[in-house]
């Protein structure tokens, strides 16, 4: 039977006992644990490259004035075919990016310019199109953080779990990239890639999920051969009947999370972070080799 006030004392007394290393390791886990995304607005980009087009059209051709100023610079030396090389060369980018600025400035207009018994067909293959670009760009960012971002987050977790009884050194945090590593990074990605689609499917259940998947990394750290079946299936056993009072535990750095935001992260850079994550660590501890008899009503939200 494990109470958040056990976890927190033992994870605090570790923390203050390697500081430093714990604030380093923190924050690397952050880092990582923040995701390597690949995201951006679509809609303000084009709506940037519109503005900008328009501003062409307005107030003329930018490189027009930029040939100008080349000519009047260079019409001081002698060379003429010089001059002529660049003004020929000027004025066909100018006529280039003239052309660009005025699709860019029409593509709100694009469904009207294309021809009624077109449109259905054209609309399809853009959505089909995006969702191709959509899923390979999701892909090699699953499999980016499984084999660069993941092995930070396991070699963190253990550095955390080994410094609740001994003195350990901070290339620990290295330790994923060592024995086990592709079944480490295969690993992970299965347990992202399921809590993803989890989510993505209903929200609730996928808080579950990322719940039963919690302890995978810490299991994939003192167990670097364990397999991705065993390792699901353990870290499930780990948190039934955890995953409520998991969630309270977590709640309950709340406080220290708003401490954080309003000293602009420096709180929880220095110890809010490597606090938290010493306490996983505990929490860990506490249920590795046995489950405790607590009752879920977690699930009793929704039937899994």
């Amino acid at each position: 039977m494990w109470t958040r006030k056990e976890l927190k004392e033992k994870g605090k007394k570790a923390f203050k006992k390697s500081y430093w290393k714990c604030v380093g390791a923190g924050l690397v886990l952050s880092i990582v644990m923040g995701g390597l995304s690949i995201a951006g607005s679509s809609r303000s980009d084009y709506e940037d490259m519109t503005n900008t087009a328009e501003t062409w059209m307005e107030e003329g051709s930018l490189i027009g004035e930029v040939s100008e100023e080349v000519n009047d610079e260079v019409n001081n030396k002698d060379d003429e075919g010089l001059v002529v090389s660049i003004e020929n060369k000027l004025d066909s980018l100018d006529s280039d990016l003239s052309e660009a600025a005025e699709v860019v400035s029409n593509l709100d207009n694009i469904n009207d310019n294309i021809e009624p018994e077109n449109r259905t067909a054209f609309w399809v293959a853009f959505a089909v199109a995006v969702t191709i670009i959509t899923a390979v760009i999701v892909s090699i960012s699953l499999v980016i953080s499984a084999f660069v971002a993941e092995p930070f987050h396991i070699g963190c977790v253990s550095f955390f779990y080994k410094n609740l009884h001994e003195d350990v050194a901070f290339k620990e945090v290295l330790s994923g990239f060592s024995e086990g590593y592709v079944n480490r990074a295969k690993t992970m990605l299965f347990v992202n890639l399921k809590a993803g689609l989890w989510t993505l499917l209903f929200v609730i259940p996928g808080i579950i999920k990322r719940y039963e998947y919690r302890m995978i990394p810490y299991l994939m750290a003192v167990n670097p051969n364990m397999s991705t079946k065993e390792a699901f299936a353990k870290s499930k056993e780990m948190m039934n009947g955890q995953k409520w009072k998991t969630f309270v535990y977590d709640l309950s750095f709340i406080g220290w999370g708003i401490l954080s935001t309003i000293t602009f992260g420096l709180a929880g850079v220095f110890y809010v972070s490597p606090y938290k994550y010493q306490s996983d660590a505990a929490l860990f501890e506490a249920l590795y080799g046995g489950t405790d008899d607590a009752d879920d009503n977690f699930e009793s939200y929704v039937e899994v």
